[in-house]
């Protein structure tokens, strides 16, 4: 499972929409319903109701949100932590 696939369903499921979703992740629309179709695939259930008017969470959508925005917290939480660490510098002498 790929975090930007777990962002692109975050998003879609935020604004209800695969292209306003599109507009936000500077992704075509056709790459946000691959990543979605992806995701769908991998946890084996469909996440999206979708019609030509309107995009709305399934239960099992409904249940992997909760779970998708800890991910999501997690993930960018452990990238801060990391680029507040000290960098380790490491010294070679060579003798002449």
């Amino acid at each position: 499972m790929e975090i930007e696939s777990i962002r692109t369903f975050y998003q879609v499921a935020q604004y209800k929409s695969f292209q306003k979703a599109s507009e936000s992740l500077m992704l075509t629309q056709s790459g946000v319903s691959r990543r979605i179709q992806s995701l769908e695939n991998e946890l084996g259930v469909t996440l999206f109701h979708r019609t030509s008017q309107s995009v709305s969470l399934t239960k099992y959508g409904n249940a992997f949100l909760h779970y998708a925005k800890r991910i999501i917290q997690v993930y960018s939480d452990g990238v801060e932590a990391l680029k507040k660490t000290p960098q380790e510098s490491i010294s070679i002498a060579i003798p002449f």
